[in-house]
């Protein structure tokens, strides 16, 4: 089956067909790319891709091709990434060597440069085709992401594009029309369009009107040029690399003006649009003032887990041009070695390699510390709220907002692999954890996870945690699911803290109380340790002795916002705890409960009670009853200092005329609230 029309390249040809020519070269791509290549000039290559368009437009399909072109147009090619698109262009052009993209924004030009091979004969096919080759019985949806759709998305900005693309002195360039027809500046180049259709019939073939309208010549005819505008060769000359590339010049009408510098006004955080992480030749990106360079580690085979997962350590650095600023990100990238793997995830890490969640030092601009799902590039409409990057080398979408949702069982399939395979690198290399970091770490605080790429890997990462052991105890081990324990906290942030807080004071206590950091955002399924193992593990707590007052602040924090522990479990814990004053003795605070006023306390701890009284404000267990108040009362009751001395104490206190002068808004106050009692030796005087 044809895939060019051989009359269109025998018009080219203005009457001298080279002698080796056959059928064959119209049959296949690479057979066709030598033909073309003979031709002698680039105007006439040119003039051979653009007549056979318009052959493909004089023939029966014709109209089916428009509808497809115009369906693609529709679904999106024209809303994708197109700065990724281009992108992904210099990395494919690369043919193994390090690949640089520039972008500058000037007026009303937007040019992008990179250091590639010369464009081929076959590449502008590519360049100037929704496809090479269609069938018209085909949809939309199985033509997308093949042959050149992407670049088309960069053509909703602009009114007409030029390519430059050259290696050494051998240079050629070319237009391509956008063809809108309310601006003319858009439209086809007329002598060149009656140059093509002359070729043509000189060679027996008549052109119809429909196939050299307007809006149906739109890009896919190249006019050869021999040079740029002025204006972009002005901008392109500082970019041009010196032994090879190509150049994308976009002559941008208002509306795309406006949306790219929108885009470019942003740099640092757009360089993230542009990221190279996961292409694997791509090092530098600058757009404007501000460039980004990917640097790789020297693979060690010692960092890998042979024939399962490949890792190398990658920087990320940022600097804007005219200054020392720098930022840099490092990472390190596993990539699946089985056998169908398609997978790459990038964890990031700090200066010395080791995972971690929070910013490095040196990290001052552009950071990828979040996460994001990747088809080279990020994928817009895919929610991704996880702290790791994963990259699967499968087709994207026209807009390149999620995957081609032709291949849902292999992305299903490739996100699965990528969690296994992170989780057993992350598994045989502990030593590169940092000391704080942790797996559920993984997923973001409050992460909604009910979208259907985030579903599939939340349920895979505890799936595979019910075998590898990751999850950290508060002591520094590691536990699969079935074999930790989790403790069920007030949803405040100060309650965790502290808990993190008084369990890394306790010792020898790991083995028997597995404790993970309790985290409600988090729910693996791991098993809730059961009340009565919980107050006996803060009656272990409270014997290891020695401790100072913080630590009991914090022992009574954690038990009263640990939710399993009943009002008669919070009594037996608080059964030893004393309690500072600062004019005698401690208390046992299990004594203070039950008294019916307050105390007079070190502010620490008044300070201490009153945090628990606002903790508990709006909780349920602020209502249980524990000696015959409410929780929250009684945290209330002793959040403020109260003259309540006991009877013995009474005489020794209250010595001096100055001691009885208390006065509450200017009036002396005496009040005996009861009498006392053998349980109560108290006064009760508030």
């Amino acid at each position: 089956m044809s895939v060019f029309y051989r009359q269109a390249y025998e018009a080219a040809c203005r009457g001298k067909v080279p002698s080796g020519l056959t059928d064959l070269h119209f049959e296949s791509w690479s057979r066709l790319d030598e033909a073309l290549r003979w031709l002698p000039t680039d105007e006439q290559r040119s003039d051979a891709i653009y007549g056979d368009w318009l052959m493909q437009l004089n023939y029966p399909g014709w109209s089916e091709r428009l509808t497809i072109k115009q369906t693609l147009i529709g679904s999106g090619a024209l809303a994708a990434n197109y700065l990724a698109e281009l992108a992904q262009n210099a990395n494919d052009a690369s043919e193994g060597e390090e690949a640089e993209v520039r972008i500058v924004l000037k007026e009303n030009w937007l040019v992008f440069s990179n250091n590639g091979r010369k464009v081929t004969p076959d590449n502008q096919i590519g360049l100037c085709r929704f496809f090479k080759h269609v069938d018209p019985e085909k949809t939309a949806e199985q033509v997308i992401g093949q042959f050149g759709v992407g670049f088309k998305s960069s053509f909703r900005i602009a009114d007409e594009v030029f390519v430059q693309s050259w290696e050494g002195n051998s240079r050629f360039a070319f237009r391509l029309a956008i063809s809108a027809e309310d601006r003319p500046i858009s439209w086809p180049d007329e002598t060149t369009q009656l140059r093509v259709v002359h070729q043509l019939e000189a060679v027996g073939v008549r052109i119809g009107a429909h196939a050299v309208a307007k809006k149906n010549a739109g890009f896919c005819t190249p006019e050869a040029l021999s040079q740029l505008p002025s204006e972009a060769e002005s901008i392109l000359q500082p970019l041009r690399s010196e032994r090879r590339g190509t150049a994308f010049c976009f002559h941008l009408h208002s509306d795309g003006l406006a949306e790219v510098t929108k885009r470019i006004q942003g740099q640092k955080s757009e360089l993230d649009e542009l990221c190279p992480l996961f292409l694997p030749f791509l090092r530098t990106v600058q757009i404007g003032p501000n460039e980004l360079h990917m640097g790789e580690g020297r693979h060690l085979g010692t960092d890998e887990i042979p024939s399962i997962v490949r890792a190398n350590r990658i920087t990320l650095t940022t600097r804007s041009q005219g200054t020392d600023d720098s930022s840099k990100s490092r990472f390190w990238r596993l990539e699946g070695t089985s056998q169908g793997d398609l997978w790459q995830v990038a964890l990031h890490a700090d200066s010395e390699f080791r995972l971690r969640v929070d910013r490095a030092e040196d990290e001052r601009g552009v950071s990828l510390k979040g996460g994001a799902a990747y088809a080279f590039f990020p994928l817009s409409d895919v929610v991704w709220p996880f702290r790791f990057h994963l990259h699967l080398k499968l087709q994207p979408n026209l807009s390149r907002g999620d995957w081609n949702p032709n291949l849902a069982p292999e992305v299903r399939d490739q996100i699965q692999r990528a969690v296994a395979g992170t989780l057993r690198w992350l598994e045989r290399f502990k030593a590169k954890h940092h000391p704080n970091w942790r797996v559920e770490q993984l997923i973001e605080p409050g992460a909604d996870l009910g979208q259907a790429w985030a579903r599939i890997v939340f349920e895979q990462l505890r799936f595979e945690l019910r075998e590898i052991p990751l999850l950290k105890t508060l002591w520094g081990s590691h536990r699969t699911i079935q074999d930790a324990r989790t403790v069920r906290l007030l949803a405040v942030d100060a309650a965790q803290k502290n808990w993190v807080e008084f369990c890394a004071k306790l010792t020898g206590l790991d083995s028997e109380y597995p404790l993970i950091h309790a985290q409600e955002d988090v729910e693996f399924g791991v098993p809730e340790l059961p009340a009565s193992k919980l107050k006996s593990f803060f009656i272990r707590a409270a014997e290891q002795g020695g401790m100072d007052a913080a630590f009991w602040r914090s022992l009574v924090t954690a038990a009263v916002c640990a939710e399993a522990l009943t009002p008669d479990d919070l009594l037996v814990v608080c059964q030893g705890v004393p309690v500072e004053r600062p004019d005698g003795p401690p208390s046992m605070l299990v004594d203070l409960l039950r008294q019916p006023a307050g105390a007079t306390l070190t502010m620490a701890w008044h300070e201490q009670f009153q945090y628990l009284a606002n903790w508990l404000k709006d909780e349920q267990r602020g209502q249980h009853s524990l000696c015959g108040r409410e929780l929250r009362e009684q945290m209330l009751k002793l959040a403020k200092p109260r003259f309540n001395p006991t009877w013995p104490e009474l005489p020794l206190v209250m010595n001096t005329a100055d001691a009885w002068a208390f006065q509450d808004h200017g009036e002396l106050f005496w009040k005996t609230e009861r009498s006392p009692c053998p349980q109560d030796q108290r006064s009760s005087v508030v």
